[in-house]
């Protein structure tokens, strides 16, 4: 199986938005989901991975915590 898509730091910007660091295998289809309670996940993708480092900027949500996980079909 490939490797996982390795997610980086998730950082708050001052405008209530988040900057993150995802590297994924290149071509490897994967999703984003969110969630702010650990019990309802919402997805943010789908994303092809490109074998390099990308940096995605995600939406503010109403929580002051963020919790993400990447998933691969």
């Amino acid at each position: 199986a490939p490797p996982s898509p390795v997610l980086g730091p998730l950082v708050l910007r001052p405008d209530g938005a988040w900057d993150l660091t995802v590297k994924a295998p290149a071509g490897q289809t994967f999703a984003l989901e969110s969630s702010a309670d650990l019990r309802r996940w919402t997805a943010l993708g789908p994303f092809i991975g490109t074998g390099q480092a990308e940096h995605l900027s995600l939406p503010s949500g109403n929580s002051p915590s963020r919790y993400l996980r990447a998933t691969v079909p």
